[in-house]
Formats: C-alpha cells, sequence, structure tokens
C-alpha cells in the first residue's frame, strides 16, 4: 500500500509540464513538504554519477536535505533503491527524480527512459524512502 509521502512524491514524478510540476511542487509546500524534481540525461554508462550528484545538488537547494553527511548518505540511499532496477547500458537515457520529505520521512522515486534501438524505449520507474532519525 503507497502512504500518502509516496503517493505526493509519484504525482510528482508522473507531471506533464514544468507548470503543473511548479503548482504541485507549491501545494505540497504549503502542506509542509519540502521537495524537488530534477532532469536528467546521458549515456547510461555515466549516468548514474550525474544522478547522484544533481540529486544532492537539488536536495540541499530545495532544502529537503542539510548539506551534512548524514543527510546527504539518508537521500542516496533512498535514490540508490530507487534506482534498483535501471540497468546502465551505453545508450540515450532520460532520468526525472523527483524527492519529498516531511519530518523525518523522505521518498524519492525516478522514472527512466532508456532507448534501446532507433523507436524503442524501455520505461523504469522506481521509488525508495529513508527515516531520518
Amino acid at each position: 500500500m503507497i502512504n500518502r509521502n509516496e503517493n505526493y512524491c509519484l504525482k510528482l514524478l508522473m507531471s506533464d509540464s514544468r507548470v503543473e510540476e511548479d503548482m504541485m511542487k507549491e501545494e505540497y509546500k504549503s502542506k509542509g513538504y519540502d521537495c524537488f524534481v530534477t532532469l536528467i540525461s546521458g549515456l547510461g554508462t555515466s549516468l548514474e554519477e550525474k544522478i547522484l550528484y544533481h540529486s544532492i545538488k537539488a536536495g540541499v537547494h530545495s532544502s529537503l536535505i542539510a548539506e551534512c553527511p548524514y543527510e546527504i548518505e539518508l537521500l542516496v540511499h533512498a535514490l540508490e533503491d530507487a534506482m534498483k532496477g535501471i540497468k546502465f547500458i551505453n545508450s540515450d537515457m532520460k532520468v526525472k527524480v523527483a524527492a519529498l520529505g516531511k519530518n523525518n520521512h523522505l521518498v524519492v522515486s525516478v522514472y527512466c527512459n532508456k532507448r534501446l534501438y532507433k523507436q524503442v524505449s524501455k520505461p523504469f520507474i522506481g521509488m525508495g524512502t529513508a527515516l531520518k532519525s
């Protein structure tokens, strides 16, 4: 069963436009959540590091996490859980990461679309969570 935080994070991840995304972020911020969405693209073999780097940067910038090793590790842990099913192959990949947190609960969701051959692509959605102590 998906809880409220996970539901909000998935909705943010699946937003269709930047306008819709911004409206959701404002709504969630008014409910006391901190959140971010970031888009990353590139070749799969070098993409994993870019995803971690840009997600940590977005997490700190949005105040979702503090710039301290403990909170960065929480985000990385949840992000790695969300990316477990992605195989980083040497092809074009587009990744959208959404993260949301309130109090001590952090949720990260990842949407990945990788091009396998010309017009053939394979989508993937994953989710990871972490609890702050």
